[in-house]
């Protein structure tokens, strides 16, 4: 089974290809050409988003075997970066996952010119928040739409999300507590009120995380530590923060209000599933998922019978 390192080894891949700018801002992809290529019928897309609860990571953070695999089946992988939160709200993501359905129609055949591309059969493939935005294409895809979707994980219900970190304190600082030199979550993030202004970059607003400059990079951790910690994951993502105080004043509330409550609605899988047409949904969770509750898709499946 081939690993990640390998796999981002690969000479043939084509990297740090731009499609989208955003002012100042580069946002990029990589294309992985199939290890099979089928000059008869083309080669189909599959694109992979990666997860990282909004906040992090990049286009090279993939799920090496499934992609091996799917190569080896002919298709061309694409994986994509986005703008990351809290810098960028998941409006401003979405409008990318829109940019990135027409850059495969219009430009990524010319990105492989000796290989016949079928742009009318594209699966989708996220890891969680990735998962989200794929679940999201079927309405921000007009005229074209993926032919499968994979989720990795994903949350079916938004309005689940923001408690996340009330519900997962405990194992949270277990992670913590084993993993990071014995330090307590607590230790791990102060002094708390430098995790904002250390952890972000509203002036360059990222795409990938890796690529940020060296002390943000160092310290974006400790602000998803702390974000997941408040319950606070939904919130970021989908409201961003304002950097204007210069001072981190974020808060999270226990409870939404009605207003919260139907927007985190209308952003979740289970609603775009039941509002939109949907090619088949594959799904891959843990057997006793208690957190995303990603078996209600199961239910919101049988509704529909």
């Amino acid at each position: 089974m081939v690993n990640r390192d390998d796999l981002l080894a690969d000479e043939t891949i084509i990297r740090d290809c731009v499609y989208r700018v955003v002012k100042n801002s580069e946002i990029k992809a990589d294309i992985y050409p199939p290890s099979n290529i089928k000059t008869k019928d083309g080669n189909p897309i599959f694109l992979f988003i990666h997860g990282g609860g909004f906040i992090n990571s990049n286009r090279r953070d993939i799920c090496a075997p499934f992609i091996d695999e799917a190569r080896k089946k002919g298709f061309v992988i694409v994986s994509m970066d986005y703008r990351l939160a809290p810098e960028t709200k998941l409006d401003g993501v979405l409008e990318d996952l829109e940019a990135m359905g027409k850059w495969l129609l219009e430009e990524l055949p010319s990105k492989l010119p000796d290989t016949v591309i079928d742009t009318s059969k594209i699966a989708v493939v996220g890891s969680s928040a990735g998962a989200v935005l794929a679940l999201s294409t079927p309405k921000h895809w007009e005229g074209h739409q993926p032919c499968a979707i994979v989720s990795l994980y994903g949350p079916a219900d938004l309005r689940k999300v923001p408690f996340l970190g009330l519900t997962q304190a405990t194992r949270l600082r277990k992670f913590f507590d084993d993993n990071l030199k014995k330090k307590s979550l607590e230790e791990y993030i102060a002094p708390e009120s430098r995790v904002f202004e250390d952890g972000t970059d509203f002036d360059n607003p990222p795409s990938d995380s890796d690529a940020l400059d060296a002390k943000i990079k160092a310290n974006r951790p400790k602000f998803s530590a702390w974000v997941v910690n408040q319950g606070g994951s939904a919130k970021v993502a989908m409201e961003g923060i304002s950097g204007e105080s210069g001072r981190f004043d974020f808060q999270v509330s226990k409870k939404m209000t009605p207003e919260e409550d139907q927007r985190y609605l209308e952003l979740s899988p289970i609603y775009l599933a039941k509002k939109y047409q949907f090619p088949p949904i594959y799904i891959v969770r843990y057997r006793d998922d208690d957190v995303f509750e990603t078996h209600r898709y199961e239910a919101s499946s049988k509704d529909d019978e």
